[in-house]
């Protein structure tokens, strides 16, 4: 190769570095539920963009469920929208005689663990918001 085709290479190369590293990082996101009431409840979450999401549980006392997980591009520096991410979510005692009151589209009901290439989005199930 001569000067001016090392050159060129060489650019190349490098343009080709900085657009990879300019690039958005994927993004791993997770919804969960915590059942921190004194009864089993059921659960029914529906997606907002992969029906194939959708699903009905339920939920013992204590436990904590992922809902739904997904990876896409983006930056997670000030992530605040875990709602933006489901159509619904419904909460009911197994016996189907209080319903869960929180509203879910309510960022300020969720807590985010955000670490930037992992955000956590986790909402918090009481006995006061059985109603």
């Amino acid at each position: 190769m001569n000067f001016k085709a090392k050159k060129c290479h060489f650019l190349i190369v490098t343009m080709g570095l900085f657009l990879l590293t300019s690039c958005d990082p994927i993004l791993d996101l997770s919804i969960e539920v915590f059942n921190n009431t004194s009864e089993k409840v059921v659960v029914e979450f529906k997606a907002l963009h992969d029906q194939n999401k959708d699903t009905s549980f339920t939920m013992d006392i204590g436990q904590k469920v992922t809902l739904y997980s997904k990876s896409k591009w983006g930056k997670a520096k000030h992530f605040d929208c875990c709602s933006r991410e489901f159509d619904s979510l419904k909460v009911i005692t197994i016996d189907s005689t209080k319903t869960a009151v929180k509203n879910f589209k309510n960022e300020d009901n969720w807590l985010i663990e955000n670490d930037k290439k992992k955000v956590k989005c986790t909402v918090i199930i009481n006995n006061d918001d059985l109603k």
